[in-house]
């Protein structure tokens, strides 16, 4: 066959395995269909497609219950957040206006509002930026949301937000909940959109594009525009029909055994914006 596409050999020369890449995949997936462009990643639950509306979220006053953060044993006022403790009461009421108790402060209730599964994060709280923002399309990391607005204007996070609209509009055609977002060239299916946008740029799917476009040039076909409407679909079943996928944890879909796709199945054909990394 043709020469094996660069993006798919170590600096080394080896070849990287179908499990490296799989596994290397599914580190970013996500089971929450719900997730939208935009999270908070100190409760980690707020997620929105609206940066006013994180800056809101980032700003909100919060408070925590008395029992949580204070106490008074004897004659001593402590905060346990601080771990400070005085005899006088007048001291305590400035140390709960020092920046480094509010900061502190805003920051356990904020952690807090993410639940039980979140208190982990309490054990590691630190004084310093209490903004950590992520953009889910792109896996991006930062603690300012003005570095998440620049982040907005790259190449790569414009392509990302190109597909996951015209995800949105066409999803928003199909009635129900029950939506597989399917990559025909990878037989890569899955319940999140963002899924979807993550995996276009997968190493995998990277190879599997490039290979297809050899093949073309072998057959000496002309070589084909950004649009990929045939490698692209969202799938929608009936909620007897869904039993069928059987999503895995990497969250490539495939039929359960002796089992076929319905006809009542839907699919409905998107066009893909590929981004460069």
């Amino acid at each position: 066959g043709g020469e094996i596409p660069m993006d798919v050999r170590l600096g080394s020369g080896q070849l990287v395995s179908e499990e490296l890449m799989t596994l290397g995949e599914s580190l970013s997936q996500t089971s929450d269909p719900s997730l939208k462009l935009f999270q908070c990643a100190v409760c980690n639950r707020f997620t929105t497609d609206n940066l006013d509306v994180l800056g809101m979220h980032m700003g909100a006053e919060r408070s925590l219950p008395e029992e949580e953060w204070r106490a008074v044993l004897g004659d001593s006022h402590q905060c346990k957040l601080c771990h400070y403790t005085t005899q006088l009461k007048a001291n305590f009421q400035l140390h709960c206006k020092t920046d480094k108790h509010v900061q502190k402060y805003q920051l356990v209730a904020h952690i807090k509002e993410g639940g039980k599964g979140n208190e982990w994060r309490l054990k590691c709280v630190a004084i310093g930026n209490p903004v950590h923002l992520k953009c889910n399309a792109c896996d991006y990391y930062t603690n300012s949301l003005e570095k998440l607005r620049m982040h907005t204007v790259n190449t790569r996070h414009e392509a990302s937000l190109k597909l996951y609209k015209h995800l949105q509009q066409h999803e928003n055609a199909v009635e129900g909940e029950a939506c597989y977002y399917h990559c025909v060239l990878c037989s890569y299916s899955t319940k999140a959109k963002l899924n979807l946008i993550q995996h276009v740029r997968s190493m995998k799917h990277q190879r599997s594009e490039s290979l297809r476009k050899l093949q073309r040039l072998q057959k000496g076909l002309p070589e084909e525009e950004e649009d990929l409407t045939s490698i692209f679909t969202i799938r929608k079943c009936s909620s007897s029909d869904t039993g069928g996928w059987e999503e895995e944890g990497w969250g490539r879909g495939r039929l359960g055994s002796n089992q076929s796709l319905s006809p009542v199945c839907v699919d409905i054909q998107a066009r893909v914006f590929k981004g460069e990394d």
